[in-house]
């Protein structure tokens, strides 16, 4: 019980954390129009594709990877790695970074959508925080699955956001 205890707060404070490093980069990016000049004279939708682009990148490595560990390891034939293995943990990454990017593409569209000055600007530097968010993700479980905590929440609560300013936008 007290072990469990301490293992909620650590993910919370890497979750804090995770939410000041997004917030950070995201504001820094947004602020200094980064996005705005690699998009200028194109439009929202241009954006969202870079940006789901990006984020594709991350599924892709993890399916190629975990293509490289089964082709050169003992699960060739298609066979559920052992629990822990580095076979194992790709196919978990595969799994969350397939969701994560379901959502984050949805969130990506719908924003192109609603608010396409928003997007231009916002969505280049959401597509590379999801890459460095994944790839923390990705850090974080072989070190210790407690710390993939930060790169869950530096990918999940960013496109919450998204979805958040999409439906404010929609409704207002």
């Amino acid at each position: 019980m007290v072990g469990e205890r301490a293992e909620r707060a650590q993910v919370f404070a890497l979750m804090v954390l995770a939410w000041g490093l997004s917030a950070g980069f995201v504001a820094a990016g947004y602020w200094s129009g980064a996005g705005g000049e690699v998009f200028a004279g194109r439009d929202a939708m241009a954006a969202a594709g870079f940006a789901t682009s990006l984020a594709a990148l991350t599924l892709i490595a993890g399916i190629g990877a975990a293509a490289r560990l089964r082709f050169f390891g003992r699960n060739i034939d298609g066979s559920a790695p052992a629990p822990g293995s580095a076979l194992d943990i790709m196919r978990r990454y595969v799994s969350n970074t397939t969701e994560q990017v379901v959502l984050f593409a949805i969130a990506c569209q719908a924003l192109a959508v609603v608010d396409a000055s928003v997007a231009i600007r916002l969505l280049p530097v959401m597509g590379v925080w999801f890459v460095i968010a994944r790839m923390m993700f990705y850090a974080g479980y072989r070190q210790a699955p407690l710390w993939r905590a930060v790169g869950f929440a530096a990918t999940f609560h960013p496109t919450l956001v998204l979805f958040g300013w999409v439906f404010w936008r929609f409704l207002s």
